[in-house]
């Protein structure tokens, strides 16, 4: 399968992924970096703060949960925007 350089509806081409994938603007990087960062640390600030040395288990089950949610969530809207992604690389 050849491809010539530039080429832009391929999406398994090395420089269309490259080109497209790093095209972030920063406020909308830190956007989405704080609303994934900032709920997850405060819930794991709090739960470590309430958990003790000879109980950890609030802090252990709160980074489950919260690493399950979060992963649940960004799988239904990858998968709820798939069709989006894919029109957007293209």
């Amino acid at each position: 399968m050849k491809h010539q350089f530039g080429q832009n509806n391929c999406i398994s081409c090395p420089h269309n992924f490259l080109k497209h994938g790093t095209i972030v603007l920063i406020k909308r990087f830190l956007l989405f970096w704080a609303l994934g960062t900032i709920p997850y640390l405060s819930i794991i600030a709090y739960t470590g703060s309430i958990s003790q040395t000879d109980n950890p288990m609030p802090a252990i089950y709160a980074a489950v949960f919260v690493t399950a949610t979060f992963s649940l969530a960004w799988l239904y809207f990858m998968k709820k925007n798939k069709n989006k992604v894919i029109k957007e690389i293209n």
